[in-house]
């Protein structure tokens, strides 16, 4: 994150060694969700395995997958929605990120707000 000039971008942040156990086990999403103080349910996960996908929907919550190569594979393992890449993600209300989870050498992003009116789209 400081090679990319990201560590003030995120409210919170949980790395891979932080959680109890590894995923698919929710952990790291339950506790990236207790450290901004909201319920797991609100919480709209990115995720590109299947163990990643399998630990965001075991922890409550709305998991897209990102991995066009497993797409059917991720929507099986409960993703709600599938993209391509980000750059088919939109978002309306959500004044900035709120969470980064680092998964070693890579990264999963999710989002969390509780305001009702944020949402997202997919193109």
């Amino acid at each position: 994150m400081r090679e990319l000039d990201l560590t003030g971008c995120f409210a919170a942040t949980v790395t891979w060694d932080e959680a109890a156990q590894g995923k698919p086990a929710p952990d790291c999403y339950l506790l990236a969700a207790r450290r901004l103080g909201v319920d797991a349910t609100a919480c709209l996960v990115f995720e590109d395995t299947a163990g990643g996908v399998r630990a965001a929907v075991a922890a409550g919550a709305t998991c897209v997958a990102v991995n066009p190569l497993e797409r059917a594979a991720l929507l099986a393992h409960g993703a709600s929605q599938s993209v391509h890449g980000f750059e088919e993600v939109r978002f309306a209300g959500l004044p900035r990120p709120s969470l980064f989870v680092g998964a070693r050498e890579t990264y999963r992003y999710a989002l969390a707000t509780s305001s009702t009116s944020a949402s997202a789209s997919f193109s």
